[in-house]
């Protein structure tokens, strides 16, 4: 009987200890305090807020019932990242033209494009590290500044008639044009984590529609104006239009408190977390496939006799897929909780796409023909965005919720560091992978060891979800003094008074 009551006052007393806190503290008049436990690590993490019911909820978010502050600054990203991949995009169709009569060999080509991703992926996590110092707003706008300036200076790189230098000063212009792009775009993934905590995934998905439109027009901009003026003229044209809108962005962008004077943890003390370990290779895997196609895919289509027009719309089959898709996973990541499910199945369905577009020589059955080859790229573009969009969300989780960070403008900074080198890192590997691949064992055998890269990543995140699940319900150490009370809370998700 005594142990009845007693378990009967376990029970109670989250609820009355709630209800004397409401009272202490004076929340009252429909006011609720809700106590929500930790679904991952129950017993070690809570969370408290504080809502009125007569508010909207966040979960009813959406860009025309946000805030006005919020739109405008949505608007300003996505301006600045269209603007900004249109600049980093747009010489690819004419540079290496111009770089080969100036005698530069295809490999050193290949390194001038590959430089770019690589500074980031050095620079990132630097600039994840010290943002609260510098300050995200200032970071933000002059890493946009100097993306402008050295897109403006690389048009005039064609004047220089000296192999050596000419290359010198590319390697020069492009590199501090990246140390621009990590700062922005470290800076960009902190504010808006910390703007929208609630949609990251979608936030970042319309991002990346931006991103992959600006990638999309670039080239033909930039062809386009070439054309019409001459080397320089595309890199005048896009780098001034970037410098507006870096001007632009401090009149419209909110306040952001983000300045803290002491630096209390590194970038890699989020290596600590599992999760984060597994996303981060997930991430890396993810760009790889996103840069794999861009060095081999025409070659392999021209054997089936398209033209260059018809080749270049293959090309945009994939990009867009993948830019319409981005922000519609985003969406179903953050409404309906499913973040990990998400890349577990991105990964292994855009795998089963590059499978289909060698085709693998394990799929006889499938046909290498035009439409056999748009459905693949249609599947790759489609499913890649699953698998990339949720795993910046899945990262916060693991250094909030696995290692205990402060959800603030710091934890948020060392994420988008590290979040955004390794994108990079992937950027920077993929095209070059992809070259020796399919000149050592010809495409079909390189989009399958792709393929099979991505199901490899999807099978990794599969793995430590079941270990998780496992371990959180057959727990192999004795719950720590105090846990007894609040295991009682996990009946419900919150708590109600």
């Amino acid at each position: 009987m005594d142990s009845e009551e007693e378990s009967s006052s376990l029970i109670k007393s989250p609820q009355e200890k709630i209800k004397r806190e409401n009272v202490k503290n004076g929340y009252q008049n429909g006011d609720v305090k809700t106590r929500k436990l930790d679904p991952v690590n129950f017993g070690e993490a809570s969370i408290e807020t504080i809502a009125n019911p007569n508010e909207k909820s966040e979960t009813d978010f959406t860009f025309f019932n946000a805030p006005r502050s919020k739109k405008i600054l949505l608007l300003s990203l996505g301006m600045v990242n269209f603007c900004a991949m249109a600049c980093f995009s747009l010489l690819s169709p004419f540079y290496p033209k111009e770089a080969a009569e100036k005698n530069v060999t295809q490999t050193v080509i290949g390194l001038v494009f590959g430089s770019f991703e690589f500074t980031i992926f050095i620079t990132a996590p630097l600039y994840g590290n010290y943002i609260t110092r510098i300050g995200s707003k200032f970071m933000f706008i002059a890493g946009v500044g100097v993306c402008g300036v050295c897109t403006i200076l690389f048009g005039f790189l064609d004047n220089i008639p000296d192999e050596s230098t000419f290359v010198t000063m590319c390697f020069l212009t492009r590199g501090i044009e990246a140390l621009g792009a990590s700062a922005y775009i470290t800076a960009s993934f902190a504010i808006i984590s910390h703007a929208y905590p609630n949609h990251v995934s979608t936030v970042i998905g319309i991002l990346e529609t931006f991103s992959g439109v600006g990638m999309m027009v670039g080239p033909a901009i930039g062809s386009a104006l070439y054309v019409v003026g001459g080397f320089g003229m595309p890199f005048y044209v896009l780098g001034g239009i970037l410098i507006v809108c870096g001007m632009i962005c401090p009149l419209v962008m909110p306040k952001i408190d983000d300045k803290k004077q002491t630096l209390s943890r590194s970038i890699f003390y989020l290596l600590k977390s599992p999760l984060c370990v597994v996303v981060c290779f997930i991430t890396v895997c993810g760009t790889i496939g996103l840069g794999f196609l861009e060095p081999v895919l025409a070659d392999r289509l021209e054997q089936l006799d398209l033209s260059t027009i018809l080749i270049g719309i293959m090309f945009l089959i994939n990009s867009a897929t993948y830019a319409i898709g981005a922000p519609v996973w985003g969406w179903i990541g953050d409404t309906k909780g499913v973040l990990k499910g998400l890349i577990i199945f991105g990964n292994i369905a855009t795998g089963f796409g590059y499978m289909l577009l060698g085709p693998s020589p394990f799929l006889v059955f499938y046909p290498f023909e035009v439409w056999a080859q748009i459905l693949a790229l249609v599947l790759v573009g489609v499913f890649c965005g699953a698998a990339i969009i949720p795993t910046y969300n899945v990262l916060v989780e693991g250094a909030v919720k696995q290692l205990g960070m402060e959800d603030d403008f710091e934890t948020h900074g060392l994420i988008a560091g590290i979040y955004n080198s390794c994108w990079s890192l992937g950027a920077f590997i993929g095209p070059m992978v992809a070259g020796a691949l399919v000149q050592e064992f010809e495409f079909p055998w390189s989009c399958t060891a792709c393929g099979g890269l991505f199901i490899f990543a999807g099978l990794v995140m599969l793995v430590y979800v079941i270990v998780e699940r496992y371990t959180l319900c057959c727990p192999t150490k004795p719950l720590k003094a105090g846990y007894e009370k609040m295991i009682d809370e996990t009946l419900c998700e919150s708590v109600e008074v």
